[in-house]
C-alpha cells in the first residue's frame, strides 16, 4: 500500500482547517453566524432560480420546446431559496444532521488513515483509530440530537467540529510521517535489486 503524501495535503488539511474555522465561529456566535450562512445560501439559490427564469423568458420567445423545464426550476429553486433566506431557524434544526453525518464520514477517512499508518509500522495508528471512534459517537450523538436548545446544539457541534479539525491535522501530520518513512525504504528496496542484478550479470 502506497502512501501518497502530496495528494493527501492538498485537499485534507484544508477542510481540516475549515473545520477549525467553523467551530471557532460557531462556538462564540452560533445563532448569527448560522442565520447568515442560511441568508447567504439562500441569496445564491434566490439568484440561481432567477437566471433560471431568465432562461425561461430568452426560450419562449425564440420559440423552443424545452422552456417548461427551466420554469419548474425556477419555480422550486427560488422558492427554496426564499424558504432558506426568511426561515432560517427551520434549516438550523436540520444543521445537526447534517454535522453527524459528516462526522461518521470523517470516521470512515480516519479508519482508512490509520490502516495505511500500521501498514508502515508506525504505532500511532492506535491514536487515529481511537479518533475514528470519538467520531462515530459524536455523529451518533448528533444525528440523535438529544439537546433541547438550539444554542446549545449549535455549541456542541462548533466543540466537534474543533475536536475533528484539530485531530484531523494530528492524523494527516502522522500519515504524512509514515509517507517520508516510506520513500527512503522503497528506495533501499530498488537500489538492492539493482545490485543483485548486477552480481547475477
Amino acid at each position: 500500500m502506497e502512501i501518497h503524501t502530496r495528494e493527501v495535503h492538498v485537499s485534507n488539511v484544508v477542510l481540516a482547517l475549515l473545520f477549525v474555522l467553523a467551530g471557532g465561529v460557531l462556538l462564540f456566535w452560533p445563532l448569527k453566524a448560522m442565520t447568515i450562512c442560511c441568508q447567504f445560501i439562500g441569496s445564491i439559490i434566490v439568484f440561481y432560480g432567477l437566471t433560471r427564469f431568465y432562461m425561461y423568458y430568452k426560450q419562449y420567445h425564440e420559440g423552443s420546446y424545452a422552456v417548461s423545464l427551466n420554469l419548474v426550476v425556477g419555480l422550486l429553486t427560488t422558492a427554496g431559496g426564499l424558504f432558506v433566506f426568511f426561515r432560517p431557524n427551520e434549516v438550523i434544526r436540520l444543521f445537526p444532521y447534517l454535522a453527524g453525518l459528516t462526522l461518521l464520514l470523517q470516521a470512515v477517512i480516519k479508519v482508512q488513515q490509520g490502516l495505511e499508518i500500521r501498514h508502515v509500522g508506525f504505532t500511532t495508528w492506535k491514536g487515529v483509530m481511537i479518533m475514528a471512534l470519538i467520531n462515530v459517537i459524536a455523529g451518533i450523538v448528533l444525528l440523535f440530537n438529544p439537546f433541547e436548545a438550539v444554542e446549545v446544539t449549535l455549541r456542541v457541534i462548533a466543540l466537534f467540529l474543533l475536536y475533528e479539525g484539530i485531530s484531523e491535522c494530528w492524523s494527516l501530520y502522522q500519515l504524512s510521517k509514515a509517507g517520508r518513512f516510506q520513500e527512503p525504504s522503497r528506495d533501499r528496496i530498488e537500489n538492492a535489486s539493482y545490485d543483485l542484478i548486477d552480481v547475477d550479470e
